[in-house]
């Protein structure tokens, strides 16, 4: 049987699995919290941390979910800032500028503008990405 590549998503942080993986092995995170955060039973994260399961069997959702508790919580503390709120603020004024300067001439990316607006707006983790860039400015 071939090995399977759980490279699902790959960014500057490594892949999904290698986000779980991360998360696992904090220690200093309780299971109880990841279990909350991620919906992730805390038994499972426990069979996890001592062994008992290896995180490189888990199905692609359990992972996802592990990899998207870790990045919530390496952000958490920077989206609750007046900076990050700026940002959001700076953010929707430009996508509705975009949007209504298209709906005058009729372009036909009115609707991609406002598409992509939603899609990156409901994305915390991908909002705390693009604040990153924001603050460096």
């Amino acid at each position: 049987m071939a090995k399977v590549d759980k490279s699902w998503d790959i960014t500057e942080n490594g892949t999904d699995l290698d986000k779980a993986k991360e998360l696992i092995a904090n220690r200093e995170i309780p299971a109880t919290e990841i279990a909350k955060i991620s919906k992730v039973p805390r038994g499972s994260i426990s069979n996890y941390r001592n062994g008992i399961t290896s995180i490189d069997k888990a199905s692609w959702k359990v992972v996802k979910r592990l990899a998207g508790t870790r990045d919530l919580l390496k952000y958490r503390d920077q989206v609750a800032t007046r900076s990050f709120s700026l940002f959001v603020e700076d953010f929707n004024s430009w996508f509705k500028n975009a949007s209504e300067s298209n709906v005058e001439n009729d372009d036909p990316m009115t609707e991609v503008i406002k598409s992509l607006h939603s899609y990156v707006s409901t994305d915390p983790i991908l909002m705390a990405h693009l604040y990153q860039h924001y603050a460096l400015r």
